[in-house]
């Protein structure tokens, strides 16, 4: 090697393999560890000379991948986004006062509970996080060094507040508290929907044909700040997404009603499944605006008359709103796969989840 050449750098063998692996052209067995050199700078090989050499002695500093087909390094560290990491997935003592012990339902018989409400609202958030089951759920060990609570003890409290509604009353609160705090921007109001595949069967569930799965789908709706302002409407999979439209806009009226917010002009976007004439006449008729992509349908023609309104600009803005949203939801892995038999255990389960994507402006470390 030249003296230009003796001024690369070299990788000493500090990296786990965990950390990154090099994938070759052919691909090299795992126990080789093996990565490229060719096409450096510094003239040590030229484009068509690629060799290979360990990892304690690679030339990193002036690699420089050229058009040929040359290994690709991955497991590349990303940088982690603060949006995603300040939702949620705990809550203080403070906050679970504040935004979640005035909705739920609390025995007025019996002895009382050894562990804090707070406390077992924690543990059915990091079940919802970790997406693990209940029985291996970790839980805390008290002085004697046994489980402080049975896991039984804190899947009974789930049901019991989701059949009394004190989920969905805490995801309404969520909503009066960003209407409070001046945090919602409903000048346009942006819906979809999204499937999730189902691998224990159950209530609700159909195959998707577009998707290729059997599962069931929610419709669901944010604000310009990504803030869940309603509550879904779920369906099987094999469900059209249109005619859901139409059972999820009371449900958009009803909470703007119950916490005060004004949608008279409001800009309804959605994509082109949900464009039909029952549609946006169901729109018009509670005083908002639908911001519909045409659906040509197999058409090689414009359709004659007059054109709908629509506006290319705040179409676009569907995927950093609720598009980022379904993404954000992909952070509780309880929801990333279905496998509550009960729709309603689940829908409880995603409920939560858009809650805590609410309440990510109050609840930041």
């Amino acid at each position: 090697m030249d003296a230009t050449g003796d001024q690369c750098l070299r990788l000493k063998k500090t990296l786990s393999p965990c950390s990154f692996s090099a994938v070759w052209n052919g691909g090299h067995r795992k126990d080789d560890l093996f990565v490229p050199i060719g096409t450096t700078g510094c003239g040590f090989l030229g484009p068509r000379e690629v060799s290979c050499k360990p990892l304690d002695a690679v030339c990193f500093c002036c690699y420089r991948p050229s058009q040929s087909k040359l290994p690709i390094l991955l497991g590349v560290e990303v940088a982690k986004s603060e949006q995603w990491q300040c939702i949620p997935t705990r809550l203080s003592i403070e906050q679970f006062q504040q935004f979640v012990l005035p909705h739920l339902s609390i025995g007025s018989r019996g002895p009382a509970p050894k562990l804090t409400l707070h406390a077992v609202f924690n543990y059915i958030l990091q079940s919802l996080y970790l997406g693990c089951q209940w029985k291996e759920l970790p839980i805390e060990k008290d002085q004697e060094g046994r489980p402080e609570i049975h896991y039984t003890r804190i899947y009974g409290a789930f049901r019991k507040w989701q059949a009394d509604g004190c989920l969905e009353a805490v995801f309404a609160g969520s909503v009066l508290k960003l209407h409070q705090a001046n945090l919602l921007d409903t000048t346009v109001i942006h819906g979809d929907g999204t499937t999730t595949a189902a691998k224990k069967g159950g209530d609700n569930i159909g195959f998707s044909g577009h998707k290729k799965v059997k599962g069931d789908k929610v419709v669901a709706f944010c604000d310009r700040n990504c803030n869940v302002i309603a509550p879904f409407v779920s369906a099987p999979g094999n469900r059209n997404e249109s005619p859901l439209l139409r059972e999820a806009l009371p449900l958009v009226t009803r909470i703007a009603n119950a916490v005060g917010l004004d949608l008279q002009g409001t800009i309804v976007s959605l994509d082109g499944v949900y464009d039909c004439r029952t549609n946006r006449k169901a729109i018009f008729n509670r005083g908002m605006v639908p911001n519909i992509n045409a659906n040509p349908r197999g058409r090689k023609i414009t359709k004659r008359g007059r054109k709908p309104i629509f506006n290319a600009a705040i179409f676009k803005e569907r995927f950093n709103t609720i598009e980022r949203v379904f993404g954000w939801e992909d952070k509780f892995r309880r929801l990333l796969l279905r496998f509550e038999r009960l729709s309603q255990l689940h829908y409880a389960f995603k409920t939560l989840a858009y809650t805590m994507i609410n309440l990510r402006h109050f609840c930041q470390d």
